[in-house]
């Protein structure tokens, strides 16, 4: 047991209501950390655009308790443009809280919804707390949902710059964009340390010049249970191809599903293809997908779209399968779907750039392809199932990913340095 550490996790949602991945890395540290601390606590926006949110709180209601140490927040006041909070009364909820607790970490995972200056209000109440950020994505570097690509578009954006953002949104002046990023860089100093899951996404942040040095603590992987725990291969693995996620344009399922149609227009009912996250509907409601619509009802017994399925059985789904594909068209950080294919022992086809890259070593743990080419992954598929030797080679390469243990010691150590430091502000 850790003495005197109490610890207020604050995340921009909760995975009980929305499933991102930086929601279910928050919620995995915050349950070890009520083992290994004194306390913790999680404060996890609603957001708005799920059904029965808007409705979840009374008029005079910012804080809704959802279980015990856990707190449904309102996040209301948040500005998209600057992310940054002007519900002053949320945040002085939260300080109540945390003083009858205690608190004397305050961890944010993400600032999405929360506002990037909450740390410099509520370090007005806990001047001697120490308070840490650790970054999910681009959004302080990018307008465009923080994912690095030009707007109406799915190309890839190389930088940041007043010009560049301004092209890409000329409803807002280089002047603003100027601004955003001061801005950005002013509040970012109200945090005693800021950590990256990947030292892509750090590297950006530094490029851009919104913080001189950032801490890579790698996400951690828990409470998955696994039912072959040797990781054995399946009859025909190698010509078993899965997706999973959710089915967003920036996720590249388009382009894994016209890389299957191609390479079984090519070859026949040679292969496989599974996609866990979305079903006929969803397919049909994506502009990317809807020339896929009747390729998929003729391979319909190759391509199985599986639907929703529940994330604690999601390592059974991928031992169901030889290959684990990331299309994603954009740079990603360090991606969910990546570590628990590793932890079920099955190699990773991606897209060559940015979080990806860094997770997967190409011709050692998986495969690489040029991003938003489906073509090229088309010759990847071709190259799984027709080189009997590939599999066995690549999967004997895959490593178990960082766990939510290790991650947390790492974060541990980081609170009780800030602390020692903030407390003995003298001390070398």
């Amino acid at each position: 047991m850790t003495e005197a550490l109490r610890v207020a996790i604050l995340a921009h949602s909760h995975p009980a209501i929305k499933k991102g991945g930086g929601e279910i890395v928050a919620h995995r540290s915050y349950v070890h950390l009520r083992q290994l601390c004194d306390y913790a606590s999680l404060f996890a926006v609603a957001p708005r655009e799920v059904p029965g949110s808007s409705s979840l709180f009374a008029s005079d209601e910012q804080i809704v308790k959802y279980a015990e140490a856990e707190y449904l927040l309102s996040g209301s006041g948040y500005d998209n443009f600057l992310g940054t909070t002007s519900d002053w009364k949320t945040l002085d909820c939260i300080a109540d809280i945390c003083e009858d607790a205690g608190i004397n970490v305050f961890h944010f995972h993400h600032f999405f919804r929360l506002g990037v200056n909450s740390a410099s209000y509520l370090r007005g109440r806990f001047p001697q707390a120490a308070f840490v950020l650790t970054l999910h994505e681009y959004l302080s570097v990018c307008y465009m949902h923080g994912q690095m690509l030009k707007r109406n578009s799915r190309l890839l954006c190389e930088r940041a710059s007043p010009v560049d953002c301004h092209l890409c949104f000329p409803e807002h002046t280089k002047e603003e964009f100027r601004f955003r990023a001061t801005l950005f860089a002013q509040n970012f100093r109200s945090f005693d340390v800021i950590t990256s899951p990947s030292e892509f996404l750090a590297r950006r942040h530094e490029e851009a010049g919104l913080t001189p040095a950032i801490r890579v603590v790698r996400n951690g992987t828990s409470g998955l249970i696994i039912s072959n725990p040797e990781k054995k291969a399946l009859p025909d693995v190698r010509k078993k191809f899965a997706f999973f996620g959710q089915a967003t344009p920036f996720k590249g399922l388009d382009i894994y599903l016209n890389a299957a149609v191609a390479l079984l227009e090519k070859h026949g009912a040679v292969a496989t293809f599974a996609v866990f996250g979305c079903d006929v509907a969803t397919i049909k409601a994506m502009p990317e997908c809807r020339d896929l619509v009747r390729p998929l009802r003729k391979w319909a017994s190759q391509v199985h779209l599986r639907g929703a399925y529940d994330p604690r059985t999601v390592l059974d789904h991928m031992q169901a399968s030889g290959w684990i594909v990331v299309p994603s068209v954009w740079w990603e950080n360090s991606p969910l779907v990546i570590q628990e294919a590793f932890l079920a022992g099955r190699p990773v086809i991606c897209s060559g750039i940015g979080g990806m890259r860094e997770a997967v070593t190409d011709q050692h743990d998986g495969l690489h392809f040029s991003p938003n080419d489906w073509g090229d992954l088309a010759e990847k598929f071709e190259n799984c199932i027709f080189e009997e030797a590939l599999w066995s080679r690549l999967q004997q390469g895959v490593r178990s990913p960082n766990n939510v243990e290790n991650m947390n010691d790492e974060f541990v150590r980081i609170y009780k340095e800030i602390l020692k430091g903030n407390n003995n502000p003298t001390m070398p």
